[in-house]
């Protein structure tokens, strides 16, 4: 580093790109700069790692965990290991790591989340399944999961978050700034529960600041929060015989969530939303479609939404998709036959529910099952298939 007034330039230089970058944001933010596409001052700013649709399928790794409710505050670990996207999860019972590789909670807990294709209307989501959920679909996590309670939390792109003060000091008024300042989370979710209660909460949502302030409302105290429960996913019939309200699972029956945060800090540094859970994940299978984060937003949010959203999941598992030098399957007259394997690997065939139906060491690189009808979870190695029996 230069000193005295030979470093007075490259100061200066420094300081200048750093102002050019946050009236670049600015304008971007406010609509002043446009972009193909670009009809109004809203501004989409989801990192890529919550965009489920793009996402290989199979197991989906967390990328951090932390030993509280909450991550430290401006944990450095969101910004060193940004993965264009984070999702954290918390507990006192769990580690600070990045990795999920000692087997406690946390890393329990990492294995409940996959990325699997519903097919349909729906796609492809983020779905977090228990060990002893009953949902049909998807691979159950481990077993020994016994938290009561934990957190998840998302963030924003430091680069694409501005805030309040930042704007009031680039010459804008305190409404304006705030306008600026405000990134709306948008999330569209399904839940699944073996028992359907109408009064345990699953989750609600929360914002933070990076020094994880809370939002708060005019009065100083704790915005209100949304909460979610199982019960929100039935439909209510009549019993044909006793005429009573009898309130059955609704498969269609998804639900959009909208909610603003306004950073009233410093900026360049992500915010954070965070789900917090209240217990029930063993039993439980969590299906996110969407989420996706606005800058600026128009209007008012959309507190929740009821949206009707058909999966047709046995669609899409007769075709698996297939890596390279992976092993194929396919079925013939209630036959399962697995070709390609690599010997020495095991081969383990799970039903919809979970349940171990077949195990093998693969000696040979072609196997043959004989199975009753039916969808089918194979893994063979670190490979995993779906396919259908008929």
């Amino acid at each position: 580093m230069k000193k005295g007034a030979d470093a007075y330039p490259l100061l200066c230089l420094i300081k200048n790109l750093s102002t050019m970058k946050r009236i670049f944001t600015t304008l971007l933010l406010s609509g002043m700069i446009l972009f193909p596409g670009l009809t109004n001052a809203q501004t989409d700013i989801t990192p890529s790692r919550y965009d489920f649709s793009a996402q290989p399928l199979g197991a989906f790794s967390l990328d951090k965990q932390v030993a509280g409710a909450n991550p430290p505050a401006s944990d450095p670990d969101v910004i060193d290991h940004w993965n264009n996207g984070f999702i954290s999860v918390g507990n006192p019972n769990m580690l600070n790591s990045t990795e999920f590789t000692d087997g406690g909670q946390g890393a329990i807990l990492n294995s409940f989340f996959q990325i699997y294709d519903m097919g349909g209307d729906v796609g492809k989501v983020l779905m977090m399944k228990g060990n002893g959920s009953e949902y049909e679909y998807g691979t159950p996590g481990d077993p020994g999961f016994w938290l009561g309670w934990w957190n998840m939390s998302i963030y924003t792109d430091k680069d694409l978050t501005t805030s309040v003060a930042e704007q009031i000091d680039l010459g804008n008024d305190e409404a304006t700034a705030e306008e600026l300042a405000t990134v709306r989370l948008r999330i569209v979710f399904h839940i699944h529960q073996n028992e359907i209660s109408t009064t345990n909460k699953l989750f609600d949502i929360l914002g933070y600041t990076y020094t994880n302030n809370h939002k708060q409302d005019e009065s100083g105290t704790l915005d209100a929060t949304v909460e979610f429960k199982s019960g929100d996913f039935t439909e209510t019939t009549l019993d044909p015989i006793t005429f009573e309200p009898v309130s059955t699972y609704a498969p269609d029956k998804w639900i959009a969530c909208e909610y603003d945060f306004v950073a009233p800090e410093e900026p360049g540094t992500p915010l954070r939303f965070t789900l917090r859970f209240g217990g029930n994940a063993n039993n439980t299978t969590l299906m996110i479609k969407e989420i996706t984060m606005t800058a600026n937003p128009t209007g008012e949010p959309m507190e929740t939404e009821e949206l009707t959203l058909a999966a047709d999941p046995v669609a899409t598992s007769v075709n698996p998709v297939e890596s390279e030098n992976s092993f194929t399957a396919y079925s013939a007259q209630g036959r399962l036959t697995l070709e390609n394997v690599k010997v020495g690997s095991e081969v383990t065939i799970y039903s919809m529910t979970g349940s171990i139906v077949e195990m093998a060491t693969a000696h040979v690189p072609s196997l043959s099952f004989s199975l009753p009808n039916g969808m089918y979870i194979v893994k063979a190695g670190t490979e995993t298939q779906k396919v259908v029996v008929q």
